[in-house]
């Protein structure tokens, strides 16, 4: 390439595209952080350059050059990004890159973008080859506006939050609201559910809230649900859980990682006998299998490339979400607020605070006071020698002293649903090492038999007497983001 003029330089400009016309082959599509309407692109003396996606969806952006008169002189293919995020200039050693979805990057030298003949001091790089044709856009259906669905049975994916908390982190990862002007879409008589209605990606998504936590309240709902919006073909429980704090691989589970479900164990349906409670687990009994879509799609979702996909974008919308949500409410706590302790220590006074109940506690079954029951560890001075050491949050605090921050894992096994709040670490460990479960939570069971589900929830504690509220807001909005993850690998199915 030949000298580029004496201090020229490109620069980045935010455009309104939306009466552009891509070239055949190519569209304007671009990640959530971005819009049609403030299209990133570059700008060069008397030429501008749109990274433009490909219609086949390669990993590809092609950078189009056009004039101000908008007549398009060449196109260059950039590989490794496509969906158009932001435009990074290096001046020191002369490329642009092209930041794409996932923070992938299309890396270009300033000799290959712009040509090898330059004329006018950046004037004219080639001939234009013709005018920009009759506007035309080409639509992205990931990232762009949509119109709401005719009636509530378009509606294809349902979202279920139990608490306030789990529901205010989903709602700011809407893409847009039907509902801004009041509801539009009714419900069946004897309905009691209160809908959202909007859309995430390409798909339009109805959210309800249940009335309080627990089975019968999210079987009830579910049931109600699935009426109401007949056409749901995914229902995505979304929440916050404790965890087991190992998998059955051995894989460690830290608070804010997410866990998502491969079936559920209803673990507290059975019989209490005179010395010891059985479950009811006989094929009878047991909670059905996912629907062959969702045991295919779980399965996809675990393997190497996928799962980081999907790690990936999970932390992307976090990113965005901690974002739109300023205050901090959705910022992890300090690693140091992630402490397990062995499964028999109890949550109790220490002895030097003279509490005559706790002082007699010495077995599974004494209790404590109720004051302890409602008391933090430091508050309780709960024995810091009783903390379960762990790899990879040593590594993680590490990573956090060199300027890192922590990045929450997402997990895949069975997941455990009942009426009880799990606050025993030995019962934890007893009822996780027969089925491998790597969770507990509320709401799943009442939800499985009801509707196409996926259990999709963050980890605010380790179901044991020593949990805590303090991880409740980042376990939540961890779920949410891995939700929005989620629903992009989720293929839609045609419609008759």
């Amino acid at each position: 390439m030949s000298s580029l003029g004496q201090g020229s330089e490109p620069s980045i400009n935010y455009v309104d595209a939306s009466n552009c016309s891509p070239p055949s082959g190519t569209k304007l599509a671009v990640d959530t952080d971005c819009s049609i309407s403030s299209y990133p692109v570059l700008l060069w003396g008397n030429y501008i350059f749109w990274p433009l996606s490909y219609i086949d969806n390669r990993l590809s952006l092609a950078i189009v050059q056009t004039n101000t008169a908008g007549a398009t002189i060449r196109t260059v293919e950039a590989t490794g990004a496509r969906y158009i995020n932001n435009i990074q200039i290096d001046t020191a050693n002369k490329r642009v890159s092209f930041v794409g979805q996932a923070g992938m990057v299309a890396s270009l030298s300033w000799s290959i973008l712009f040509g090898t003949r330059v004329l006018n001091n950046l004037g004219q790089f080639a001939p234009q080859l013709q005018s920009a044709a009759a506007p035309v856009v080409v639509k992205n259906d990931d990232t762009e506006p949509s119109c709401p669905p005719s009636h509530r049975h378009e509606f294809e994916v349902g979202i279920i939050c139990a608490l306030e908390t789990e529901f205010n982190a989903v709602t700011p990862l809407f893409d847009q609201y039907w509902d801004e002007d009041g509801d539009r879409y009714g419900r069946i008589s004897g309905d009691q559910n209160t809908y959202t209605t909007g859309r995430i990606g390409k798909y339009n998504v109805v959210l309800a809230l249940l009335p309080g936590m627990g089975k019968a309240n999210a079987a009830g709902a579910a049931a109600n649900f699935r009426s109401s919006y007949r056409g749901v073909q995914l229902a995505l429980l979304v929440g916050i859980c404790g965890a087991v704090p190992k998998n059955a691989e051995g894989k460690e589970i830290l608070l804010g990682d997410v866990v998502i479900s491969q079936y559920v164990i209803q673990y507290d349906f059975g019989r209490r006998l005179p010395d010891k409670f059985k479950r009811k687990d006989t094929l009878q009994d047991s909670l059905g299998r996912a629907n062959a879509d969702i045991r295919a799609f779980v399965a996809t979702l675990r393997t190497r490339r996928f799962l980081h996909l999907l790690q990936s974008r999970m932390l992307h919308h976090l990113k965005h979400l901690q974002m739109k949500v300023d205050d901090g409410e959705y910022e992890p706590p300090d690693i140091a607020e992630d402490r397990l302790f062995q499964p028999a220590y109890r949550h109790k006074h220490s002895e030097d605070q003279n509490c005559q109940i706790c002082n007699q506690c010495t077995g599974k079954s004494d209790p404590v006071c109720e004051e302890a029951l409602d008391s933090t560890c430091i508050k309780l001075k709960c024995d810091e020698s009783q903390l379960v050491p762990r790899q990879r949050l040593a590594g993680i605090k590490d990573n956090q002293n060199s300027g890192n921050v922590h990045k929450p894992a997402i997990h895949f096994g069975p997941i455990a649903s009942g009426d009880t709040v799990m606050k025993s670490g030995e019962d934890r460990d007893m009822i996780a090492a027969i089925d491998n479960i790597i969770a507990f939570e509320m709401e799943g069971a009442g939800v499985w038999d009801n509707m196409p589900c996926i259990i999709i929830k963050g980890v605010c504690d380790y179901a044991d007497c020593h949990k805590n509220k303090k991880w409740q807001h980042y376990a939540s909005a961890t779920a949410a983001s891995t939700m929005k993850a989620v629903l992009e690998r989720y293929i839609r199915t045609d419609k008759r």
